[in-house]
């Protein structure tokens, strides 16, 4: 019984981490990556990395508390709340031990920000149509 029990939490929580990401969609520039697993996704939006295989440096572009898809990102990237990542990235920065992410308020602004910057990454809706060379599948 506590197997099944064990195992529903699981599946469920695998098919709503599923469902919130078909909710976003992930751009980058010259980043190298056509595919990422939503464990690479988390390690990248983490700060783990300082370049791409590209040798671009690593842009984290995240949404601000104004942007809709802030809570989805901040819950599916950091298993938190939009303060707790910025806490998070306020503490990676205080501690030097990486740049400080582009916070920005629309998908418009992030698409902008990420064409003109070559290495840089973000989230934006699914409702918004990102330019064919810089959308990243998540697997």
């Amino acid at each position: 019984m506590r197997t099944v029990f064990l195992l529903f939490f699981v599946c469920f929580g695998f098919i709503q981490a599923k469902s919130q990401t078909t909710n976003i969609q992930i751009i980058g520039n010259s980043t190298g990556l056509k595919e990422v697993t939503l464990k690479e996704c988390k390690s990248i939006f983490k700060g783990k990395y300082s370049n791409w295989k590209t040798n671009e440096q690593v842009i984290i572009v995240l949404p601000t508390s104004k942007n809709e898809i802030s809570e989805i990102v901040a819950k599916l990237m950091f298993d938190g709340t939009v303060k707790s990542m910025q806490k998070y990235w306020l503490s990676l920065v205080f501690q030097g031990r990486s740049n400080p992410p582009i916070f920005l308020e629309n998908d418009q602004e992030t698409i902008q920000f990420i064409q003109k910057n070559p290495g840089a990454i973000g989230f934006i809706s699914n409702e918004t149509r990102a330019p064919k060379g810089l959308i990243i599948d998540l697997k």
